[in-house]
């Protein structure tokens, strides 16, 4: 049993000790997420980042992590088109937190920007089904209140819906 969970403990370490999100090699390692990324834009991570809160076990956590190996892999070249395309060009990087960075491009770059984007998002729509069918009813239940939370908290400007915090440090 050991021998099974302690390599699996050693790589989330590793995972999540990451360097931060960048413009190369598609920005994000895999299994991590930075905070406040939406299921939508890292689906695994956003499980994997929230794993206790939704009760996933080791079993299921080594798949996810497995499924977030192969969509890493598999949106790397298209990440390397779209980086390429980017370079040199200036957008907010909150947008590009928020998904909408092609927005502000030029038609021409947005024009070959499309495939590659649309190639990613296909990918990770089909990660994100296979992820969550993985999942009870109930951690599928709770992971979206999180998600809800999280967007909820998102649209407020990052203040938290958990009520008052008056009185503490």
């Amino acid at each position: 049993m050991i021998r099974r969970v302690l390599p699996a403990a050693c790589l989330l370490t590793v995972i999540s000790c990451g360097p931060p999100p960048g413009s190369s090699g598609g920005g994000l390692p895999p299994g991590a997420s930075p905070m406040g990324m939406p299921a939508s834009r890292d689906p695994v991570g956003f499980l994997l980042q929230n794993r206790d809160s939704i009760g996933i076990n080791d079993a299921v956590t080594q798949e996810l992590v497995q499924l977030n190996l192969r969509l890493f892999r598999r949106n790397r070249e298209p990440q390397l088109h779209l980086d390429s395309i980017m370079h040199n060009v200036r957008v907010d990087q909150r947008a590009v937190l928020r998904g909408d960075s092609t927005r502000q491009l030029p038609d021409s770059l947005r024009d070959r920007a499309a495939p590659w984007q649309a190639q990613i998002e296909s990918q990770t729509a089909a990660v994100r089904d296979s992820a969550w069918a993985m999942l009870s009813d109930d951690q599928r239940t709770k992971a979206a209140a999180i998600e809800q939370r999280m967007l909820e908290m998102r649209r407020r400007g990052g203040r938290s819906t958990m009520g008052p915090t008056s009185g503490r440090p």
